[in-house]
């Protein structure tokens, strides 16, 4: 019996113990913000897909081999970059032997000035005739045309070397290369296109009484479902063309200057589908999902209480609601509540 007693004192403390009732739940420590409110939409979140509203297909303006293309598909270019450059040594020769013609044009007007300088002396002296100083004047005003033309060559031909150079017509990203080195390239065949990085929209299908509801240059948040981003987007107008069945419209929305995209990638963007509202404005960070469905965690009596939430609007960083038990001021925890249990005491720490 001695063996059994301090195993059976041990099982009627821990009994007892248990019929008090479970151990409380510590304090837990969190970070509270509080409901504010703000006169905007409800909206509705609708998928979209990214295109380039400026793309420019390249060509090269003479006809050449390529020899060198300085880019591949995906790659970011500055304006004014080169991309391509075809073979100029057939063209520098013909530069040089143009070039030339002109030092010997101009050697010849040269030689022909001092002639005339040397008439005009022996007219003075009535020591030659005026018409072959005349003659003298018709010769340099020949070669001063036959210099005009033949500048006119060199320039044409420095210019076709200028553009045996394909540059980049603005900042942007190359979507597609049809051009390798060796290639012989055809004017106006197209050998690059690229797209324009600063004109980078949204474009989604919404229904036409939508419109209604939308302001130009309004911001639009846009979630990136590749990028994990979100990002402010710009409502910039519609296309003009309707679907003839379903009388939907796509709608244009400009996004900030983004890197790692492509086109066709998916984006949802939180479009208004009401007119302006008071609603509750609650962080993001307040929310919690139970059984797919929105919570949130406010303190009363020092213990957390949950509460379900009816999101109407996304807002960035923030959602409204238009519940009627969230009311302007109420304490929310926006940090520790991933841990929380309902009726779980609180305490509440500064977040900065």
């Amino acid at each position: 019996m001695r063996i059994f007693f301090p195993l059976f004192l041990l099982i009627f403390c821990i009994s007892s113990a248990w019929a008090e009732g479970p151990p409380a739940m510590p304090p837990a420590r969190v970070v509270v913000s509080q409901v504010a409110l703000r006169d905007t939409a409800a909206t509705s979140d609708m998928i979209g897909v990214l295109y380039f509203e400026r793309v420019s297909e390249l060509s090269g303006e003479i006809a050449g081999l390529a020899a060198a293309v300085n880019v591949v598909e995906g790659d970011l270019v500055k304006q004014g970059q080169s991309l391509l450059s075809l073979d100029t040594g057939l063209l520098d020769k013909e530069i040089e032997l143009q070039q030339a013609i002109l030092a010997q044009i101009d050697v010849k007007i040269e030689r022909v000035k001092k002639d005339i300088g040397r008439f005009e002396k022996l007219i003075k002296r009535h020591a030659t005739s005026e018409k072959a100083h005349d003659d003298l004047l018709f010769d340099h005003r020949v070669l001063e045309n036959e210099r005009m033309a033949q500048f006119a060559r060199v320039e044409k031909l420095q210019l076709e070397k200028k553009k045996s150079v394909v540059n980049a017509p603005f900042t942007g990203i190359i979507l597609r290369k049809n051009v390798e080195k060796g290639s012989w390239v055809v004017p106006g065949s197209p050998v690059l296109t690229v797209a324009s990085s600063s004109d980078v929209f949204v474009k989604v299908s919404v229904s036409e009484n939508i419109l209604q509801f939308l302001q130009q240059e309004s911001r639009l948040p846009v979630r990136i479902h590749a990028l994990k981003r979100q990002v402010d987007g710009v409502y910039m107008g519609i296309k003009p063309l309707a679907d003839a069945k379903t009388k939907n419209i796509v709608l244009k929305v400009r996004l900030p200057e983004l890197t790692g995209i492509a086109e066709n990638m998916s984006a949802t963007v939180s479009v208004p589908v009401s007119h302006r509202q008071l609603l509750k404005i609650i962080p993001r960070d307040a929310l919690v999902k139970y059984q797919g469905k929105d919570f949130v965690y406010t303190v009363k009596e020092g213990k957390a209480a949950l509460m379900p939430v009816h999101i109407v609007a996304f807002l960035g960083r923030d959602v409204g609601v238009d519940d009627v038990h969230i009311e302007a001021g109420m304490s929310l925890v926006v940090d520790g509540n991933d841990r929380l249990r309902p009726d779980q005491p609180i305490q509440i720490v500064d977040g900065s």
